[in-house]
């Protein structure tokens, strides 16, 4: 399940440079490449189930902080962002 699962919301992103950047896949290569054949090398590396599953309650804590209005979605990817060598959630 992911974050925008939970929280009911549509990932609708606008991302600079999308050929140059890696996304992460949650299945095989070939499942993947089969599900969206035209993403290709962009969907090359694997997310991280044991972190995901580690920070699960941190993850909620964001979720309920974006439902609730008291962060914006941009505020969390601006901090994430800011500190990715020194904050478990910004890892990859």
């Amino acid at each position: 399940m992911r974050l925008f699962d939970v929280v009911g919301k549509a990932l609708t992103p606008r991302i600079r440079d999308l050929g140059k950047i890696t996304l992460l896949r949650d299945d095989t290569p070939a499942a993947t490449t089969a599900r969206y054949p035209h993403a290709g090398k962009l969907l090359a590396d694997r997310w991280n189930e044991d972190l995901i599953r580690a920070m699960y309650p941190d993850l909620l804590r964001v979720d309920g902080s974006l439902n609730f209005g008291e962060a914006t979605a941009s505020l969390i990817v601006g901090k994430w962002s800011a500190a990715s060598g020194q904050n478990t959630l910004a890892a990859r």
